[in-house]
């Protein structure tokens, strides 16, 4: 044993004879009767003054509660500017024309994923990202959503929606 050993178990000894001579030996010599029912008298006052504090923090409390729980309810029975929920107030699609005596290629939007920050659309079986160009035709992708790719060449956009399985 070296003596850093020697001296952590020195100390640890130590402290453990004072916490035995004080447990059994000090414990009983302060511990008359008088102080036993001084203490049990506290206790019984401390008991009550929580008592008391509790009851009277629950009047407090209930009182407020009671008034936002009725200004909650009638927030949420009054019509709302926007309601969050309401599937008919949804953005409008976006509808682009395309001149018909520009032939569009058939594109199959099949998916897309989502890595970190960066969508990529799966279209014809390939992945780009925004701003890249689909070789075969010189498309550029403009916008991925899970719904949709707008693609964009010679300032005319195309939009190719999800293909549903």
């Amino acid at each position: 044993m070296n003596k850093r050993e020697k001296i952590i178990l020195i100390v640890t000894f130590m402290a453990i004879a004072y916490g035995l001579i004080d447990f059994f030996v000090l414990s009983r010599k302060n511990n008359s009767p008088d102080i036993r029912q001084a203490i049990a008298k506290s206790s019984k006052t401390i008991a009550d003054f929580a008592n008391q504090s509790m009851a009277r923090m629950s009047k407090m409390e209930k009182q407020p509660l009671q008034n936002n729980l009725q200004i909650l309810i009638s927030k949420i029975e009054s019509d709302w500017d926007h309601d969050p929920f309401d599937r008919s107030s949804a953005p409008d699609t976006i509808t682009v024309e395309v001149s018909p005596s520009v032939p569009v290629p058939d594109f199959i939007y099949s998916g897309y994923m989502h890595v970190g920050d960066i969508l990529f659309a799966i279209i014809n079986g390939v992945e780009y990202r925004t701003g890249e160009i689909i070789p075969e035709n010189d498309y550029k992708v403009m916008n991925i959503t899970p719904q949709k790719v707008v693609l964009e060449k010679n300032r005319g956009q195309v939009v190719i929606f999800l293909k549903d399985e």
